[in-house]
């Protein structure tokens, strides 16, 4: 699985992540969890992880859910529960891998109650430094989003040397080339789909952030108060991933005697 590379050339690099297809934890099953596959692929990692190399992982949920195969669920919600595929396979591999002799940490871009911990570049580097395996569940946390963007953000945000990529096929095909034998790669019939070089460049794009900010404040006759709005329009890093938000805000108070005060505090925010 790690034999891409060789020994030397994984031992000189610093900071590695590792892209695990969540079908190869099935093995023969095609479903759930093969112990003995699991097994081999943390002794595997032990040996990398015995080099002095910090870890990253990240699992697809393969081997749990496939997307969406009607129109019962939303692309959202079907994308959702992938995430919730990745997380159940990276608690699994987690304990596995710990049951090796390895110390590990499971991070997701939302909270999960006592079961992970949020995703932040500050607790990832605390968790290398400490020599943990760092497991990124949960994709990017948003839908339309492979695990395969996922690993390569994190790779971006950890500053990660090396992405190893243990899957099962060799770019991204036009439909599931598990279901359909004539699932295309790259161009057909004025059809873009990304191959391993060109993705990246599709998903991504230079972006401008405004923001704007307006206040007053003034005090007459015992009143003060002071208001303010703003508007942010984000464009965006990711593709789509523009929005905008428009805020508001009224604070005032007044002094009727010198015993009684009235606060009164209003706020708005909307986001598109």
């Amino acid at each position: 699985m790690l034999k891409a590379y060789s020994r030397m050339s994984i031992e000189n690099k610093g900071r590695v992540l590792l892209k695990l297809s969540g079908e190869a934890l099935a093995g023969d099953k095609k479903t759930g969890f093969d112990a003995k596959t699991v097994l081999r692929v943390a002794r595997e990692v032990k040996k990398l992880k015995d080099l002095g190399v910090e870890i990253g992982v990240v699992i697809g949920g393969g081997n749990f859910w496939r997307g969406r195969t009607g129109e019962e669920l939303t692309r959202s919600k079907a994308d959702q529960i992938g995430m919730m595929a990745t997380i159940m396979n990276c608690i699994y591999v987690s304990e596995i891998f710990r049951s090796v002799g390895m110390k590990t940490a499971i991070l997701t871009p939302f909270e999960c109650g006592s079961f992970t911990k949020l995703f932040s570049k500050d607790r990832a580097n605390k968790y290398f430094e400490k020599g943990m395996v760092v497991f990124f569940a949960g994709g990017t946390g948003h839908p339309y989003f492979s695990t395969d963007t996922g690993v390569v953000l994190r790779a971006i945000e950890v500053e990660a040397e090396v992405i190893l990529l243990a899957k099962s096929i060799d770019g991204v095909y036009d439909s599931d080339p598990k279901l359909n034998p004539n699932a295309k790669l790259g161009y057909d019939d004025g059809v873009y789909y990304y191959t391993p070089d060109s993705w990246y460049d599709e998903a991504f794009h230079n972006s401008f952030r405004q923001a704007y900010n307006l206040s007053t404040s003034g005090s007459k006759s015992g009143l003060n108060y002071y208001a303010s709005a703003g508007y942010l329009k984000d464009a965006g890093i990711i593709n789509n991933s523009d929005y905008q938000r428009y805020t508001a805000r009224l604070n005032a108070d007044y002094q009727a005697k010198n015993w009684l005060k009235f606060v009164a505090s209003m706020s708005y925010s909307h986001s598109i």
